[in-house]
Order: structure tokens, then C-alpha cells, then sequence
């Protein structure tokens, strides 16, 4: 079955790569300084990893040494190709196992290694030119592999093999969206990536048949990709820098609570899952450069894998401390996004006050909602989070210097609301997932208010008083 997935993705990788390509565009001039650096970079970092932990030549993934060289292949012949290097990250984390042998008689989690190779392989191609492309490629790459890495060993006859699964229903979906929706640029329409993301979403109800009659993988996909898409609907293609900075937080904020839905429904491998899902939802979307969003999930992810690989070093560490970050992040992006949300041109009316009313509606429901799932501990990571969030507003603009009202307003908020939260810590799970999806529900309402309804149409230009109207 390996094989077979090396052959997959090799042969999608070529075929997106070639349909990426138009007939009328000049050839690019070949750079060789990119692929000439990145595998020299590569070759390095194997070489240093096998020699620092004393690893057997068959420890290293095979797939991730093909996947590099593919990839940079795929840049000098298409070099802004995406879904090409998207079918290349996948391969990478093929052919490894769930643990490989080191000299001493530990063991190895080749998972940090494919991180670590197509971190450096997806920075360079960013670096010479296609950050898009090299994006998706070490996306990919690190979800797939933490996605294999924790696939319950009861997934059915193919364990470890689910997140291979995924990516390539998103990569038979990227060919049909560059069949029927490409552009002479290159670039794909809304709608047609929205069907590419209502096929990954149907093929995960075929891939869980082998999770059994009871698997959760649907619902943490789904959620996943309307995550996808709602953002990046509410994003739109034109911005001012305010505009896209606090909707890019928003964007966070909800791939928190998707993570925590991930989280609770299949830990670990419910974080992969519906990050490779996020991930390859925004690349069929044709919206790659809001991955960014997802940077709160994916870190998660990566530290849950650290703690279960390399438990001797975070014993004293518990799920509080998992509790903690998210609250450390919430807190921050509350934060960022209450001060980077960009002001009226009116400030003396009805909808302006509605707006204010709204946006701090949507911090305290956060907030409170957050509490009563993360505890003690993710409260005080919220109020760090908080202090964290205003010195961040305060070096990107002007405005976000009145971020001490906000924090002090907030903080006020967790300490009065601990004693009556606290009443919910011994609720069941479903009731907590209950107050969970109800809460976030009614954020998502809040925000299509906010966005489309008391949000000028305008761009920034200037000072941030100086607007003028959108085309």
C-alpha cells in the first residue's frame, strides 16, 4: 500500500502541476539558486538529524527525501505552481513508522522530522517567489504526517493511513476544480473551489467507514471545511490593512474553537485531521495565504504530539497546561481583534454604537464561554493572553494603542464571572459540547453582523481617518 501511494501522488502532483500551467504565459527564467539551496539545506539536515540521534538509514522517510526533490522539480517547471506542491507535501510523510530505532534503544518520531524537512523545503520555495506554493507543500506535509501519526490503531485495516486518506480526496478535488473552474491566470473561482470542498467533505464520510459506525471524523471535517469557507467568504479579495488584519484574527479565533472540537471529539488525530482539512479547503479556495489563520491549531497539534513523545520531560504537565495556551491565545486574539477591527467614518451614530455593543457582546460571550470550559488555568491564560494581545495591537497601528481599556474591561469580566463558571467544571462532556456549539453558534451570528451590516465598505488610505470608497 505504500507503493501505491508513492505512485498517487507522484502522478497527481505532475497532473496539477501541468494543468496549473497556461498556454500564453511567458516561461519563467530557471533560478537555480532555490532548488540548488534548499537541497544542499536538505541533505544537511538529514545528515545532521541521523548523526545527532544516531539513526538507521532505514528511520528516514524515504517518501520525504522524493517529496523535497519533486516539489523543486515542480517549481522550475511551474513556478507558481500550488496544488502541484500540494500533492507533493502529501507524499512526504509517506513510508514511515509509527517508531523507528535509534542506536541507544529509544525511540524516534520521524513525525518532527518531516516537519522539520518540509519547514525548510516550503520556506525556500516561499523565499524564491511562491509563497503560496510553498505554503501548501509544508502544510500538507506536517498534517499528513501528524494525522498518520495519531490515527486511532482501531481505524479500521488501514491504521496510520488516514491522513494519506484525506489528502487525496483534497487532491482529486483540486484536479476537478482546475478542470472545471481555472482562470487564464491560473487562479480558480468561489464557486468553483466550493464544490472542490463539498467533495473532500463527502469523501470523509467514505474514509470513516472504516473508522466504524460510530467515528466523529465527518462532523470534525465538516466543521472544518464551513470554517474554510465561511472565512474566507467574509474575507473577500480587496482590504485595507486594518480590515484584513482583524478579520485574520477572527479567522484565529475560530479555529480555536475548531480545535476544541477537534480536540474533543478525537484528540490528537481530530487536531490533524481537521487542520489537513482547513488547509487543503483554503488551497481549493484559492485562498492559501489564510492559512495563517490556522497557526493556533496547528501549534496546538504540534505540542500535543511533543507531550505524548517525550513524556519524561512535561510529566509535571497536565491538560490544564493544554487549557492554559488556548486561553493564552483567545485572550490574545480578543485583543488584536477588538483594536484592529477598523473604525466607521461616523462615529456619533446609531450604528456605530450598535457596532461597539456588538464587538464587546462577542469578547464577553468568548471569554466567559472559554472559562467555563478551560477552568482556573485557561483563565489565567486568557488574562496573560490579554496583556500579550494589547502590546501586540499597540505595535501594529495607531489605534490599537487604547488597548488598556479592553484589557482592563475584560479582566474584570473573568474575575467576576470565575465563581458562577466554575459551576459548570463538573459538567458532563456532551453538556460542555452542547454550551460549546450553541456559544459558537451564536459568535458566528454576531460576527456576520459585524462584518456585513455595521462594517463600512471602504479602504483605508492615509490616516486612519482618511477613507475612501470601494470600487
Amino acid at each position: 500500500m505504500d507503493g501505491a501511494y508513492w505512485l498517487v501522488f507522484v502522478v497527481a502532483a505532475l497532473v496539477c502541476a501541468w494543468l496549473e500551467g497556461s498556454k500564453d504565459a511567458e516561461k519563467p527564467k530557471f533560478d537555480w539558486m532555490m532548488p540548488a539551496m534548499a537541497l544542499v539545506g536538505v541533505v544537511v539536515l538529514l545528515f545532521g538529524a541521523q548523526s545527532y540521534l544516531d539513526l538507521k538509514a532505514s528511520s528516514i522517510p524515504m517518501g520525504l527525501i522524493l517529496a523535497s526533490v519533486l516539489a523543486l522539480a515542480i517549481v522550475a517547471w511551474r513556478k507558481d505552481s500550488v496544488y502541484g506542491l500540494l500533492a507533493a507535501g502529501a507524499l512526504a510523510p509517506q513510508v514511515i513508522s509509527q517508531q523507528a530505532s535509534v542506536a541507544d534503544g529509544s525511540t524516534f518520531n520521524p513525525v518532527f522530522l518531516v516537519w522539520l524537512i518540509a519547514g525548510w523545503v516550503g520556506a525556500s520555495i516561499a523565499w524564491g517567489g511562491n509563497a503560496r506554493g510553498g505554503v501548501a507543500f509544508a502544510g500538507v506535509a506536517a498534517l499528513v504526517a501528524m494525522s498518520n501519526r495519531w490515527t486511532p490503531v482501531w481505524f479500521g485495516k488501514i491504521p496510520s493511513f488516514a491522513g494519506s486518506m484525506l489528502a487525496m480526496a483534497i487532491v482529486a478535488a483540486a484536479i476537478v476544480v482546475l478542470l472545471i473552474g481555472r482562470k487564464k491566470e491560473g487562479g480558480v473561482s468561489l464557486l468553483a473551489g466550493g464544490l472542490g470542498v463539498l467533495l473532500v467533505a463527502g469523501a470523509t464520510f467514505f474514509i470513516a467507514k472504516w473508522g466504524g459506525d460510530d467515528s466523529t471524523l465527518p462532523v470534525t471535517v465538516f466543521a472544518s471545511v464551513v470554517a474554510a469557507f465561511a472565512i474566507t467568504w467574509m474575507a473577500g479579495r480587496e482590504q485595507s490593512h486594518s480590515q484584513r488584519t482583524s478579520q485574520i484574527v477572527l479567522g484565529g479565533l475560530i479555529w480555536m474553537g475548531i480545535a476544541t472540537l477537534a480536540y474533543a471529539q478525537d484528540q490528537s488525530f481530530g487536531l490533524g485531521m481537521a487542520g489537513l482539512a482547513g488547509l487543503g479547503s483554503y488551497a481549493l479556495l484559492g485562498r492559501i495565504d489564510l492559512a495563517v489563520t490556522m497557526g493556533p491549531l496547528i501549534s496546538l497539534g504540534l505540542y500535543r504530539t511533543f507531550r505524548a513523545e517525550v513524556p519524561e520531560l512535561v510529566r509535571a504537565f497536565d491538560i490544564a497546561q493544554h487549557y492554559g495556551m488556548v486561553g493564552l491565545m483567545i485572550g490574545a486574539g480578543l485583543i488584536v481583534l477588538l483594536l484592529g477591527m477598523p473604525r466607521l467614518r461616523d462615529r456619533y451614530t446609531p450604528k456605530n454604537w450598535a457596532r461597539f455593543g456588538v464587538l464587546a457582546l462577542m469578547a464577553s460571550v468568548a471569554g466567559v464561554v472559554g472559562l467555563m470550559f478551560f477552568g482556573i488555568k485557561g483563565g489565567v491564560g486568557f488574562l496573560i493572553g490579554l496583556g500579550l494581545g494589547t502590546w501586540m495591537a499597540g505595535v501594529i497601528s495607531k489605534q490599537g494603542s487604547y488597548g488598556i481599556a479592553p484589557l482592563v474591561g475584560l479582566s474584570g469580566l473573568v474575575g467576576l464571572s470565575y465563581g458562577k463558571a466554575s459551576e459548570s467544571f463538573e459538567l458532563t462532556r456532551d453538556e460542555k459540547m452542547s454550551i460549546f456549539i450553541g456559544a459558537s453558534a451564536g459568535l458566528l451570528v454576531l460576527a456576520a453582523i459585524l462584518i456585513f451590516a455595521l462594517t463600512d465598505r471602504s479602504v483605508e488610505k492615509g490616516d486612519e481617518n482618511e477613507t475612501v470608497e470601494m470600487a
